[in-house]
């Protein structure tokens, strides 16, 4: 018995041992034939029939070809530069992604607290041990536990900034009740302001400092701020479309279907322009509300390269007519005229910010209004670990092994009956 229990851990540790064969960041091109990742690995990319693995066991990333060969260790970037240098032919026609019973899930801003923070180049402390800090303030606050995450990244002036995302147990709870019904399994639970800001991201357009995202939905708006860095604050409001909606079905005295469709064909924030004089009062009282979460930014966040230099309107809310004109003469009351896009002047400054609508952007992959889907992008880059995107991650580590479990489920099944025949 002694001699199968020696068997069955040799043979455990040789089926993990490519996972451990290397150090992370040391760079090789093994061309070894491996099993596939079975147990150890999960892939991250794929282009055509090859794919980018990731070690669940360290910080190390694989390359393999469509025989399963390793063609690449080490980082992601150097397996991704030896993946675009190989003749892939590009997929023609449609492609269809099927995913299995797991979802990553945004939860609303409004149920979150955020708290960015700064570290000096001289403090010795990590963004996490600084976060934990805070989380222990926190926690005496609310009399309870709270779950947090942070993420972080280093600022030109060398100092780092994070940003914390805390929200009570119960509603971690209840955002991840409503998946039982549907049998469908998370993998994530990441705050909507970071998936906004990771979606938009994306987009190939220019901004000289932060970009300021207002994504206005039905009843809430999410607003996240940041760089090409990183992530810098985030906030939400409890305020959206409907209230405009309401505006004109109670001045129009008429039902809220009615008035919906008369605010998208009809109603306008031109002055003097069909239902203004009733949506007016709602725009003023939703710009008061963005107005306290620009101040709380200009007060937590400060420094060289911090103030907003490009404004994107995304979300339903922000489609109203005449919405981006109105807003952009009343940020700062001064209206400036550059073509088709309305901007609007830093006051004190000759300097314009640029305010845009998500659909003028240009569009990655040739996607038709990518802002539409910005948030649900963003969620799909988290989930996939995506390179130099900010990663807030409020699901319990209990959940996350379970999918890791899960996922590597079958593999164990099938290895378990092999470790009894060794007896």
């Amino acid at each position: 018995m002694k001699h199968r229990l020696i068997f069955s851990l040799v043979f455990l540790l040789l089926t993990a041992l490519p996972a451990l064969a290397q150090l992370p960041g040391l760079d090789s091109t093994p061309n070894t034939q491996t099993v596939g990742g079975i147990f150890f690995w999960k892939d991250v990319q794929f282009r055509g029939e090859w794919h980018i693995q990731k070690s669940i066991l360290a910080d190390q990333y694989r390359l393999l070809d469509p025989l399963g060969v390793c063609r690449a260790s080490g980082s992601r970037e150097f397996c991704e530069k030896i993946l675009a240098g190989q003749e892939i032919p590009a997929p023609s026609g449609k492609v269809l992604v099927l995913l299995h019973g797991f979802a990553s899930i945004a939860i609303p801003g409004t149920q979150l607290v955020f708290q960015p923070g700064r570290l000096t180049p001289e403090d010795p402390r990590t963004p996490r041990q600084a976060a934990d800090m805070e989380l222990v303030r926190f926690n005496d606050m609310v009399g309870e536990t709270m779950v947090c995450d942070v993420t972080a990244h280093t600022r030109p002036d060398s100092s780092r900034q994070y940003l914390m995302a805390m929200a009570r147990p119960s509603v971690i709870k209840d955002s991840l009740a409503a998946l039982g019904p549907l049998d469908i399994r998370p993998t994530d639970l990441v705050p909507t302001p970071a998936a906004l800001f990771c979606g938009f991201a994306c987009g190939e357009y220019d901004a000289d400092g932060p970009r300021l995202i207002v994504d206005i939905g039905a009843i809430k708006t999410e607003i996240a701020i940041g760089t090409a860095e990183g992530i810098l604050f985030a906030r939400a409001f409890p305020m959206g479309g409907r209230q405009f909606t309401e505006a004109i079905a109670k001045g129009g005295a008429c039902p809220l279907q009615q008035a919906d469709s008369q605010k998208l064909r009809d109603a306008t924030l031109a002055e003097g322009g069909p239902y203004s004089e009733f949506l007016i009062p709602v725009a003023e009282r939703w710009y008061s509300q963005f107005s306290a979460v620009l101040a709380a930014y200009r007060s937590a966040v400060s420094g060289n390269g911090t103030n907003v230099s490009t404004i994107i309107l995304s979300g339903g809310g922000s489609k109203l007519n005449g919405f981006a004109e109105w807003f952009a003469k009343r940020v700062n009351q001064i209206p400036v005229s550059t073509g088709t896009r309305p901007t609007l002047a830093r006051q004190g400054s000759t300097t314009s910010i640029n305010v845009m609508q998500a659909s003028e952007l240009p569009c990655p992959s040739g996607i038709s209004d990518f802002g539409t889907f910005a948030t649900a992008l963003g969620l799909a880059l988290t989930s996939l670990d995506a390179p130099k995107l900010p990663h807030l991650s409020l699901i319990p580590e209990s959940l996350r092994d379970e999918v890791v479990f899960k996922e590597k489920k079958p593999y164990w099944i099938t290895l378990v009956p092999a470790l009894f025949m060794t007896w």
